[in-house]
């Protein structure tokens, strides 16, 4: 490409505006987006009380069946207890201990939570709730306020494609139903279904910073990004990345010159690039920083093929038109990928990411059925599995697409009649197809909660879609139109997707787990501040019993998490002799096979429905010190999951004193770093008698810590100040 056709911001919008036509039409445009969006500010104003209400009303009746289940849990099960396990260790560090949750004692032998990935500590629309409701109860609530904020946040997004506002609610609506959010709660996966309103929001904030050119725009742009950090959806930070890039290209980079082997490089847009950028890693600093230095320190509890699960361009297209079970029910529906489809006649160039958006996430999603197979191999990249989770976004920018296609049909139905009966013939073809399979195939199984939930879902939509049609200047046979064909959408999703949110038996209503978790209590009367427990079965069919044990302050040593420490002790040789962490076993695996383990030289305390409970004789205490091939326990004078005091009474000079506790760097003992040893925490006694008191205060987190509110304090000041805030 000759260098002579590569032109910059500046110079080539000075040359190309020396036409005073070309001026006048600049101005123009700038003059009428900037009425275009006070008019519609004023008109949001007055509809955004009736927008509340409406988003509300169907996130609730469409979570109905979730929320009247009393007793029952949302999605899998296996899943939703394992994020309710790591919420209950927050709520306890906070409300017990009132501790910032900086170390998760109950995560397996220990786990610095600040710098876990999953974590959603920080991400306040979880915590608050699991602060107000415990857990699991408070996903009962979680789900409908996301659902409900999905809604309100692809309506903002919607606002940079039209000024429509039935179409704009069909988008919001189909967003908040479609399948990739629904299927989050199936899977039980919370922090991704968390994420999901961030992704519209992020968006438009974006999308206005590069219009604007306002810094305040690109704060909050970077500041959504970072919400979808904190709700620990580390697969959602990446896509978005993905798309962010894809946007700043494009807004860079002019598509059309591309085209025409011509490139424009727009310096502005550069810089707002970076900006937006840096922001958001400052702002996300207390997470993202402890979070990359902590990669390097765990393990996955199942290794992750990079190359694996890749999907056909064929089957990633049915997912949006059938269930595809597990993780690839992203439905949609015939209507929406149709418009989509007609959206290509669209003249509008803002749509250009979309479309490289797509391809993009696509490519991922095919892994070896792409020429970049290779992408997957990246760091960072080589640790995502499931690689058609990218299809959420995809879903997304499909949904955005649609809403170019509704304005083509819209505006068609309007100028020919020819045209409009087309139309009408082939809505209705698609509405036949599509109605009688879910009638024939699915209403069958649906009990009285799931269809209290489509009644009510639907007919609060028929109401606000009539309301919305009744402003637009369309002819009557345009509104009809239109109202069948959102109507049908909805009704489609709706019947489809709700499934989705079924209930299922909750495990942890299981009586024998609490009555086994008091039993090891008793027997362990004065003899461990903490107690940890083991089990001999398959951990992720068993959450109850680690539920259980955190509500009970006992520590779990085997439970299912995707990753733990590297150093995670389980045992240790002093002398001749094997010592374990664990202190009772608990013989989960009958619950498997129904066969008693024949467990040797272990006292049986305990057997609660055939589940036997076992003390381990030679199990470490909490603290001690080693005494040639003796251990000595030691007396703990203050436990907390932060800060642990040892009575120093035994402890002489030189004595090596060892916390039972996985070792990571930012473990303190009196004041100076800790030593691993065995990976527990330990350090040497510098005088006899004296208290040793360990705590956990990692550096890195300060820093992140320091980061994040200086620029967020920054952020609130330039937010708050009037008027606009140019780069």
């Amino acid at each position: 490409m000759d260098s002579q056709n590569i032109r910059y911001g500046d110079n080539y919008m000075e040359n190309k505006s020396h036409s005073p036509s070309i001026r006048k039409m600049k101005n123009d445009a700038q003059g009428g987006e900037t009425n275009s969006l006070q008019n519609e500010t004023k008109i949001d104003l007055k509809d955004s009380l009736f927008l509340i209400i409406i988003f509300a009303l169907i996130a609730i009746f469409y979570s109905f069946w979730t929320i009247s289940a009393q007793g029952l849990l949302p999605g899998d099960n296996r899943d939703i207890i394992s994020e309710s396990i790591s919420a209950a260790s927050l709520v306890k560090s906070i409300l017990e201990y009132h501790q910032f949750p900086l170390w998760n004692n109950y995560w397996i032998t220990g786990l610095p939570e600040y710098a876990s990935s999953a974590s959603t500590f920080y991400y306040p629309f979880a915590t608050l709730f699991y602060l107000a409701f415990g857990t699991p109860d408070a996903y009962h609530y979680i789900i409908p306020f996301h659902l409900f904020l999905s809604a309100f946040a692809f309506w903002l997004f919607s606002s940079t494609i039209t000024t429509n506002k039935s179409i704009r609610l069909y988008g919001s609506v189909a967003y908040m139903l479609s399948g990739a959010i629904s299927a989050k709660i199936n899977m039980g996966h919370m922090a991704m279904f968390m994420a999901h309103p961030y992704v519209p929001l992020s968006m438009f904030f974006l999308i206005k910073a590069y219009s604007t050119k306002n810094i305040k725009y690109m704060i909050l742009s970077a500041l959504s990004m970072s919400m979808i950090m904190f709700t620990g959806a580390i697969y959602f930070v990446v896509f978005f990345m993905f798309l962010f890039v894809v946007y700043a290209f494009t807004k860079i980079v002019d598509v059309d010159d591309l085209i025409n082997k011509k490139i424009y490089i727009d310096k502005n847009n550069i810089k707002t690039s970076v900006g937006i950028f840096i922001l958001f890693i400052m702002l996300s600093a207390v997470k993202l920083i402890p979070t990359l230095l902590f990669v390097g320190n765990i393990v996955r509890i199942d290794p992750i093929d990079p190359l694996e699960g890749g999907i056909l361009f064929k089957d990633a297209v049915t997912f949006f038109l059938t269930s595809g079970g597990w993780e690839r029910d992203f439905y949609l529906g015939f209507i929406p990928l149709s418009l989509a489809i007609v959206s290509i006649f669209h003249k509008s160039k803002e749509r250009y990411y979309i479309y490289i958006g797509i391809f993009v996430f696509l490519i991922w999603a095919s892994v070896k059925n792409s020429f970049f197979w290779w992408i997957h191999l990246f760091p960072v990249l080589d640790s995502m599995r499931v690689p058609f989770r990218s299809l959420g976004f995809v879903s997304f920018l499909l949904i955005a697409l649609a809403m170019y296609g509704f304005e083509i049909i819209s505006d068609t139905c309007e100028n020919s009649i020819k045209s409009r009966n087309l139309i009408i013939l082939s809505v209705l073809f698609l509405i036949f197809f599509e109605m009688q399979e879910f009638v024939l195939n699915f209403m069958v199984g649906y009990n009285g909660g799931a269809r209290i939930g489509i009644v009510l879902t639907v007919s609060i939509f028929l109401i606000a879609s009539w309301v919305f049609i009744q402003k637009n200047n369309w002819n009557i046979n345009t509104k009809k139109i239109v109202f069948v064909m959102m109507s049908f959408t909805v009704l489609a999703l709706v019947m489809n997707n709700i499934v989705l949110t079924a209930p299922e038996e909750n495990p942890l209503n299981d009586p024998t787990v609490p009555e086994i978790m008091q039993a090891i209590k008793d027997n362990n009367v004065g003899a461990n501040t903490q107690i940890w427990v083991s089990t001999n079965g398959w951990p992720y069919q068993h959450q109850e019993f680690a539920y259980h044990a955190v509500k009970n302050d006992i520590h779990i040593v085997r439970a299912y998490y995707s990753y733990f420490l590297k150093t995670m002790p389980f045992s240790i040789n002093i002398g001749n002799q094997m010592y374990y962490v664990a202190n009772y076993l608990i013989d989960t695996q009958y619950l498997e096979t129904g066969v008693k383990a024949d467990i040797a030289g272990m006292e049986k305390i305990t057997e609660i429905n055939g589940v036997s409970v076992y003390k381990i004789e030679n199990s470490l205490p909490n603290a001690f010190i080693v005494n040639g091939n003796d251990i000595q326990s030691l007396p703990i004078k203050y436990f907390s999951p932060n800060k642990v005091i040892v009575d120093g009474s035994k402890i002489g000079q030189g004595d090596l004193v060892i916390l039972k506790a996985a070792y990571y760097n930012g473990w303190k003992a009196s004041g100076k770093p800790a030593i691993n040893t065995g990976n527990m925490v330990a350090t040497t006694a510098e005088s006899s008698n004296e208290d040793i008191t360990f705590y956990f205060d990692p550096i890195d987190f300060k820093i992140g810590f320091a980061i994040s509110l200086i620029t967020l304090l920054c952020c609130i000041i330039i937010l708050l100040r009037k008027g606009r805030v140019s780069i």
